[in-house]
């Protein structure tokens, strides 16, 4: 199967880790669920680091931050971090939008 080009770990984990940024997870999630299902740490990196080439953390939390406008800030700051993004980068992307 593998020879056949049925199973491919770097492309499964490339396709996972788009659909999951694309959704509005940071990072941390994104890692969390690829090393879950059991793919190499190297191929979850590598993953995680071409997402990020296009949808950065923090547009993907401005995208949440739109979509969640009746939540109070920290109703706001609590979903985003289960969501998986860096307490930092909300607080800093929080400053900057408030």
């Amino acid at each position: 199967m593998i020879d056949l080009g049925y199973i491919n770990d770097k492309e499964y984990a490339i396709r996972r880790a788009q659909v999951l940024a694309t959704r509005g997870y940071g990072n941390y999630y994104i890692q969390y669920t690829l090393e879950r299902i059991g793919l190499a740490e190297d191929l979850v990196d590598m993953a995680i680091n071409m997402v990020t080439g296009g949808l950065a953390e923090e547009e993907r939390i401005k995208a949440v931050m739109r979509k969640k406008i009746n939540l109070d800030k920290d109703r706001l700051i609590r979903h985003l971090s289960y969501r998986g993004f860096n307490m930092e980068t909300i607080l800093r992307v929080l400053k900057e939008e408030i």
